[in-house]
């Protein structure tokens, strides 16, 4: 039986550099004022389903770091890989910021558009579903029993400014929890909320369109103005849906 390739992601961006007359609460930062463009520090990822976390930072190509520790293009370039081979991404406030933050490194660095690929967004999924406290997901995974993510220390990104390759690494450890707590929490809240991508359209047998388990029952119907449906919840993940077919 095939399964959809998921793809939890997450990216670690540093800081725009600007100048500025002065610091008080609403004044006005113009374009011109950005000496050194924001870039990404790492990326991290998980094939949903799989136990291995991968990541690649400015590490990785020791030439060009040497040559310019802001210099983004290998980062990009690996994520771009990955992210072209899912059939649905998984992040947290990704349809915002990570999404758009590769396209716009993409972009600058003359890449091609990414295919078309379903997106999933953890925070979408608590904001319609839930009302937490908070839809940070360092909340919601305290929350749900999960210890959280990773704790920073004081002047991390500012560290990573200057090149420092301890810091680097540490911000790779970092956003590789991240993914860990992504995890936990897509698995917690993706039984309330309808699938973003139908694991029935993979196989042929009976499955959840949630999780793809074959662990169905079928439980009572499902109600329309004109139709009638036979309900089913999944034994392993708990989501709830109907047969595609009317009955009556």
């Amino acid at each position: 039986m095939s399964k959809p390739k998921i793809l939890l992601w997450d990216i670690e961006s540093c800081y725009n550099i600007v100048v500025a007359h002065a610091i008080y609460k609403g004044y006005f930062l113009a374009p011109n004022d950005i000496i050194q463009e924001r870039f990404l520090i790492s990326g991290a990822w998980k094939w949903y389903g799989q136990k291995r976390t991968h990541s690649v930072s400015l590490l990785d190509d020791p030439k060009r770091f040497k040559r310019d520790h802001t210099d983004d293009y290998w980062v990009v370039n690996q994520l771009y890989g990955v992210v072209s081979e899912a059939d649905a991404i998984v992040a947290h406030y990704g349809d915002n910021f990570d999404i758009k933050m590769l396209n716009a490194r993409m972009i600058y660095h003359g890449f091609p558009p990414l295919p078309p690929i379903i997106q999933i967004d953890t925070w979408k999924m608590a904001k319609a579903k839930f009302k937490f406290n908070s839809n940070k997901l360092d909340y919601i995974a305290k929350y749900l029993g999960h210890e959280g993510k990773m704790p920073t220390p004081p002047g991390l990104w500012h560290r990573v400014l200057r090149g420092e390759r301890k810091a680097i690494r540490e911000m790779v450890a970092y956003n590789k929890q991240d993914i860990e707590v992504l995890e936990f929490v897509f698995e917690k809240l993706k039984p309330f909320v309808p699938a973003r991508i139908n694991h029935r359209l993979f196989t042929d047998r009976p499955v959840c369109t949630s999780c793809g388990s074959e662990h169905i029952n079928h439980k009572g119907y499902v109600y329309t103005g004109q139709r009638k449906y036979r309900r089913f919840v999944c034994m392993d993940c708990g989501h709830n849906d109907r047969e595609r077919k009317a009955v009556k």
